[in-house]
């Protein structure tokens, strides 16, 4: 949410330095990167394409071979959230394509990919984190009795507030690399003053 402005308006000529965005500029910005660099996020999202279709042919083969509800609720837990885990996956490659870019220019899928394997495990460990809290309490396995309906009501404005403020916890391990639960106080501090700003953008985003 970021725009780099006259970089001579620094001491170092080097270092370009930032305003805040509007959600038309990051549509702007977003749609000039892609167009710029097509081919590389053309790679990218065959990645997550390959990654989904593999993920399918296998719930799908663990339904036919299921014969208790038990376990074909089980199933689909993990679908759900091999679903989130890709988008993350994913999500993680393309941050760290899009700083390549930035500070390097034109950069190609196997050096964003060799620079996220780098950092793989601290970005596993706080996408577990926040799959875990973001997830749990849609889980079929929960069942959906009254208790448990009215658990998920009373956790949604907690949960909210959690998943805005850490948000950013990819980028900070991505590129600032801290480990799992420093990212998450990280990211939570970014988003402190602004936190409904980023929530809207990132509403209109997801429904755009």
């Amino acid at each position: 949410m970021l725009n780099s402005v006259n970089a001579s308006k620094t001491d170092n000529p080097q270092m370009p330095t930032f305003q805040p965005m509007g959600l038309g500029g990051i549509l702007d910005s977003t749609l000039s990167l892609y167009r710029n660099n097509f081919r590389l996020f053309l790679g990218i999202a065959a990645i997550y394409f390959v990654l989904i279709a593999a993920q399918e042919f296998i719930v799908v083969f663990l339904l036919e071979k299921s014969d208790t509800p038990n376990l074909e609720g089980f199933i689909f837990d993990v679908d759900t959230v091999l679903d989130g885990f890709i988008s993350m996956l994913v999500t993680g490659i393309l941050v760290v394509a899009c700083s390549e870019i930035y500070l390097r220019g034109p950069v190609t899928i196997q050096i964003a990919l060799r620079r996220f394997s780098s950092r793989f495990l601290g970005y596993l460990g706080a996408s577990l984190i926040y799959l875990f809290v973001g997830y749990m309490w849609m889980l079929d396995s929960l069942g959906n009795s009254s208790l448990v309906n009215l658990f998920r009501i009373g956790f949604f404005p907690f949960l909210c507030f959690y998943l805005i403020s850490w948000v950013f916890y990819g980028p900070v391990v991505l590129l600032e690399e801290p480990i799992a639960v420093q990212a998450l106080g990280r990211s939570k501090r970014l988003v402190r003053g602004t936190w409904r700003r980023v929530f809207g953008i990132i509403l209109a985003i997801t429904l755009f």
